[in-house]
């Protein structure tokens, strides 16, 4: 798995007391996996299998599992018991050949189960841990229906009601933009989905499912025409490159869209600077054409063009929620007023999400204030603390 660094995400609230864990979603387990670390579990998901690899994940999951700063795919990887019946493991390596066996003849397999077994946490490999189960039930596995028989949706036809297509398999039709910050599918209009008074840009971020790793690539990787085709490298330097790409979308539940100090909007997007409406899990890309390059900016200066008016210091310090967002936006009258109400936002020892916004906006007299009233220094760090100068740089804050 290539780990990426980013802000470590407090899980302590979130860790069940009880020994075991009902039945529920790969996605629900993540957001508090450490805490069931040893027990007992029944938990469904996206099966992704061949006759070498065997996984339960989901692909479309907010949830993230973090350690020792490093993002983990979510997945749990499975094993056998000695418990599993005969019947049940020959059904299970069944499962695999079948799937390799539709996969070589050009298929995209969907296959879904329920398992019950014990979780093992891991430090290292390439998932967070691994589910040795004793039974499984619901095991369906499937060929999805050929992409060509998918009805084609020009980008900025998707983008006139994009929320009718949240989760759906789709074909769309776009420009393919990629950049050192992040990979999109775009288009030079404009969209009709406005949250909060912001028109987000016709831009989907080009994406890989939640529980994806380098360990299931060659059973995942978007494959690209060849070059008789219509061009096999995504490098676009000197054309634009327009295809169709076939995923499932993936969008928020609810978006939140803010006015900045300087006037623009920032919102709960997905990709560099969350800046994209929703992102396209990508399975496959279809009929590719090349031309000269032009301006792929359209949907960035569209986003650009839009500004706001931002509220004053004071009202936006009345206005936050929380103390870790009074601690970003460097409201130390509204840090003491959380602080006064319902003490520091740290449970049995977590981290303190207002100690990480503060240090991250460099607010010396928050931090200091933070830390007088109990915010413990690890797992955040005492080192990040006494360097938050601006010589270490934590992560990027998600506004």
């Amino acid at each position: 798995m290539k780990a990426k660094l980013i802000l470590f995400v407090a899980t302590a609230a979130l860790v069940m007391a009880t020994p075991l864990f009902g039945q529920g979603s790969v996605c629900a387990l993540i957001s508090h996996l450490e805490g069931t670390d040893g027990q007992q579990v029944t938990v469904a998901g996206e099966l992704i299998i061949s006759k070498d690899l065997a996984v339960l994940g989901a692909a479309d999951c907010d949830n993230r599992y973090i350690f020792r700063e490093q993002e983990w795919p979510t997945a749990l990887s499975l094993r056998p018991s000695p418990a599993v019946t005969p019947a049940q493991l020959q059904q299970f390596q069944n499962a695999g050949v079948e799937a390799d066996r539709l996969r070589q003849t050009g298929k995209t397999v969907s296959a879904s189960a329920s398992f019950s077994g014990r979780v093992r946490l891991a430090e290292s490999g390439d998932f967070p841990a691994e589910l040795t189960f004793d039974s499984f039930e619901n095991l369906k596995i499937e060929a999805l229906p050929d992409a060509s028989t998918l009805t084609v949706i020009p980008i900025c036809d998707l983008f006139q009601n994009l929320p009718a297509w949240k989760g759906e398999r789709i074909a769309v039709r776009g420009e393919y933009v990629s950049t050192m910050e992040g990979t999109w599918i775009v288009g030079a209009c404009k969209g009709k989905f406005v949250t909060d008074g912001y028109r987000w840009p016709v831009a989907l971020t080009y994406a890989s499912p939640a529980y994806y790793s380098q360990a299931m690539a060659r059973l995942y990787e978007a494959n690209w025409p060849s070059t008789s085709e219509g061009g096999s490298s995504r490098e676009t330097s000197y054309v634009n490159k327009t295809a169709t790409f076939v995923g499932q979308l993936r969008m928020r539940s609810e978006y939140s869209v803010s006015c900045q100090r300087d006037g623009r909007y920032v919102g709960n997007g997905f990709g560099h600077l969350n800046a994209a409406a929703a992102e396209l899990l990508v399975e496959g890309v279809r009929n590719v054409e090349t031309t000269e390059r032009s301006d792929t900016e359209y949907a960035a200066k569209d986003a650009a063009a839009q500004s706001c008016t931002p509220l004053d210091p004071a009202t936006l310090c009345l206005k936050t929620e929380s103390l870790a967002r009074a601690a970003e936006k460097g409201c130390t009258d509204r840090v003491r007023e959380f602080l006064a109400k319902a003490g520091i936002d740290s449970k049995n020892g977590g981290e303190s999400m207002a100690l990480r916004a503060a240090i991250h906006s460099g607010n010396e007299s928050i931090v200091k204030l933070l830390v007088d009233a109990g915010a413990p220094l690890d797992p955040v760090g005492a080192h990040a603390v006494s360097s938050w100068r601006g010589s270490v740089v934590l992560a990027d804050w998600d506004r």
